[in-house]
């Protein structure tokens, strides 16, 4: 037993000349408790709406590629936005820069300074005979005016050889806790 066929015309008009497609579809059987006529070709119709649309899609109706133009406009557009971006840094800077000197000039102000070449201990006996935790010199200068050693990291591993603390300088043993480890520093206040 053959089924009806159904024939549709469909015309293509893209790029380039227009051509004239033929769809030939071979029809379902009609379901039994199907008797109305008129819901199954309403479906058909349906259906043939729906090949027309899909053809168009693939086709490419409707959506067209971007153009040399458009693309241009649109990098344009990202340099444009990107220039005005460097622009804005480029004026924040000199404001960023004070902002840092500011800072940092408040900061040398609360940092008492500490005389490196004047550091000689000129106060009692007991004093006098105080050794610097870095170089070793007795009575000439506290450990925190040593001449010797000033740079932090070496006076870091300085402590570390010798095992000491790094907030009160003595020697650490396995139970050591340090009465400075929540103070703040003397010179800075942190």
């Amino acid at each position: 037993m053959t089924h009806p066929k159904t024939r549709s015309t469909t015309r293509c008009a893209g790029r380039g000349p227009t051509r004239t497609f033929e769809i030939v579809q071979e029809q379902p059987p009609p379901l039994a408790d199907d008797n109305d006529d008129g819901d199954v070709e309403d479906e058909f119709e349906i259906i043939r709406d729906n090949i027309d649309f899909i053809e168009g899609i693939e086709e490419g109706d409707g959506i067209e590629p971007m153009d040399d133009d458009e693309e241009e406009l649109r990098n344009a557009a990202e340099r444009s936005m990107r220039c005005r971006l460097i622009e804005e840094e480029i004026r924040q800077t000199p404001s960023k820069a004070l902002r840092i000197s500011r800072t940092s000039y408040d900061l040398e102000k609360k940092l008492c300074s500490r005389n490196f070449e004047r550091g000689m201990i000129k106060r009692g006996e007991d004093e006098r005979t105080t050794r610097s935790v870095y170089c070793g010199r007795i009575g000439y200068y506290y450990s925190d005016s040593c001449v010797v050693f000033q740079n932090s990291v070496d006076r870091r591993r300085i402590l570390r050889e010798e095992n000491r603390c790094d907030k009160c300088l003595d020697i650490n043993s396995t139970r050591h806790e340090c009465r400075w480890t929540y103070s703040s520093c003397y010179y800075c206040k942190t």
